[in-house]
C-alpha cells in the first residue's frame, strides 16, 4: 500500500516536472522570438523593441526555476560522489539521508520565502521597468518552483528510506 502510493505520488511529480519543462521549452522559443525581433529591428529599421530585455528577464525566471525539481528527479544534476563511494552501503544510505533531510529544509525555507516575497508584491503593488510590469508573476515562478523542488526531495526521500540501505 504504502510502496503503490510512492509510486504514484512519483509518478505524478514526473508528469507535472514534464509539464514545467514543456512551459519552460515554450519560455525560451519566445525568448529567441522576442530577441530576434528585437535585433533585426533595431539592426535594419531603427527601432526597438519596447521592453524587450525586461520580457526576456520575466521568462528567464521561469526558464530556470520550473524545470529544476524535474533535473533533480531525473538525477539529472550534478552529483559528487568522492565519499559515497569509499563509505559502503550503510553509509552512504545515510549520506544520502542527509543529503535529502538538507535538501528539503533548504528548498521548504526558499520557498516559504518567496511565498512571503510574493505576498509583499502582491500588496505593494509592486512593478518594475519600461513597461510597468507587476512583479509578482516572476515570484510567483518562483514559489512553484521551489515548492516542487521540495516535493521531489520528499520524495527521494521516502523513497530512500523504503529502499533501505541495500540498493
Amino acid at each position: 500500500m504504502k510502496r503503490n502510493f510512492l509510486l504514484l505520488f512519483m509518478d505524478k511529480l514526473t508528469k507535472v516536472g514534464k509539464w514545467f519543462t514543456g512551459v519552460a521549452a515554450f519560455c525560451v522559443a519566445l525568448m529567441m522570438a522576442i530577441a530576434v525581433v528585437d535585433a533585426i529591428g533595431a539592426k535594419f529599421f531603427q527601432w526597438s523593441m519596447k521592453g524587450a530585455v525586461e520580457l526576456i528577464e520575466e521568462l528567464m525566471v521561469l526558464l530556470v526555476m520550473l524545470p529544476a525539481g524535474y533535473v533533480a528527479l531525473e538525477r539529472g544534476h550534478i552529483m559528487i560522489t568522492l565519499f559515497e563511494g569509499r563509505m559502503g552501503r550503510v553509509g552512504s544510505f545515510i549520506l544520502r539521508i542527509f543529503q535529502y533531510v538538507m535538501a528539503v529544509m533548504v528548498t521548504a525555507f526558499l520557498t516559504w520565502r518567496s511565498s512571503a516575497q510574493l505576498q509583499y508584491s502582491i500588496d505593494m503593488g509592486e512593478i518594475k521597468g519600461v513597461l510597468n510590469t507587476p512583479v509578482w508573476p516572476a515570484y510567483s515562478a518562483l514559489v512553484l518552483g521551489f515548492g516542487f523542488f521540495t516535493l521531489v526531495w520528499i520524495g527521494l526521500l521516502i523513497k530512500t528510506l523504503m529502499d533501505g540501505p541495500r540498493q
